[in-house]
């Protein structure tokens, strides 16, 4: 054996606690104190033998250097609102941030701490005064709702594929919805496979049971009307094919709303119609949206419809499920689970 290259030995540190690391809370303008690993004590390396210390320390520089590219300084700007685009104040900002030591690098895996920030009276919140590679932020506050999908996760590192890059002009938005009083609210769900060439399927306030039949109490009707044929998820070609809701006496709009707490009062048309033609350069086999609905009795409410042209010659599937506020009034908030 070559005694100038020295055989690699496991490298052993001194045991690292796997529970999560909570530091105190700090304010937007302190900074954190972080307690860095020893760079010139290796006393603890003394039980090694002579002949493998170098290579020791000379690896545990490495790592460390590594560590330290990828452990840069966590800034990050965010904004809050509410539904009427006011700024929130006073929300509790927790930063869940990674950090890599030397120790999580050999076992590959980072060390997780938290901060804690609050939003200031314009709603913006900055986190700062800490140091990692990754980020994942969660916002609270009574008597408000984070909207659903948003961005909580991000990445630091140099070497990311989405880094993000802090921007004090133009900081990270968040809606939140302040509660007004939830409702007792009423629903229904359908799940089922339907006639693609023109037949209706007509669905009742009191049944998620779709009928092909007329019902003289059903609220709602579904058609699909597409041309006849074998559809194969091989096959890509375009199709014309459509679907349409009709409300029967009532009205029915799209939306795109982050919350579906509160219906608007006015845009309703009685029929929605989604058309999807052969020749659309952005052509789809399959559709999910959101919209807004008003009943023949005036009991506002809300839904979400899935229809997709699955492996089948005569019929498509349709998921959909809705809900409206029994009492006549646009409030749709749902009590809190």
């Amino acid at each position: 054996m070559n005694k100038s290259t020295p055989p690699a030995l496991p490298l052993q540190l001194p045991p690292v606690s796997s529970k999560k690391t909570v530091q105190e809370p700090v304010s937007q303008t302190s900074t954190t104190n972080e307690t860095l690993e020893p760079e010139n004590n290796w006393e603890w390396t003394n039980h090694v033998p002579v002949e493998q210390r170098a290579f020791m320390i000379d690896r545990i520089k490495k790592l460390t250097a590594i560590a330290s590219a990828v452990n840069v300084p966590i800034v990050f700007y965010g904004k809050v609102i509410d539904q009427n685009n006011q700024p929130v104040e006073g929300v509790r900002v927790a930063a869940f941030y990674n950090r890599w030591s030397v120790s999580g690098l050999v076992e590959q895996r980072p060390g997780r701490m938290t901060n804690y920030f609050s939003s200031d009276g314009k709603g913006q919140f900055e986190v700062k005064g800490i140091r990692g590679s990754s980020m994942t932020i969660q916002l609270e506050k009574e008597g408000y709702e984070l909207a659903p999908h948003s961005r909580m996760s991000f990445a630091f590192d140099p070497g990311a594929l989405e880094r993000y890059v802090p921007d004090l002009a133009n900081p990270v938005v968040y809606h939140m919805w302040k509660r007004l009083g939830a409702a007792e609210l009423e629903g229904l769900s359908f799940e089922s496979m339907i006639p693609s060439d023109g037949q209706s399927i007509w669905i009742a306030e009191k049944s998620d049971k779709g009928s092909r039949a007329e019902l003289p109490d059903a609220i709602l009707k579904l058609t699909v009307n597409r041309e006849r044929r074998m559809v194969t998820f091989a096959d890509k070609s375009p199709y014309k094919w459509n679907f349409e809701i009709d409300m029967l006496g009532g009205g029915i709009q799209k939306t795109d709303d982050l919350f579906l707490y509160q219906a608007p009062e006015t845009g309703y048309n009685p029929i929605l119609t989604v058309l999807h033609e052969a020749s659309d350069p952005n052509w789809i086999r399959e559709q999910t949206f959101i919209f807004y609905f008003k009943t023949n009795k005036n009991k506002y409410g809300r839904g979400e419809i899935f229809v997709s042209n699955w492996e089948n010659e005569s019929e498509v599937y349709c998921r959909m499920s809705i809900t409206w506020n029994p009492d006549g009034s646009r409030n749709l908030e749902p009590k809190p689970e």
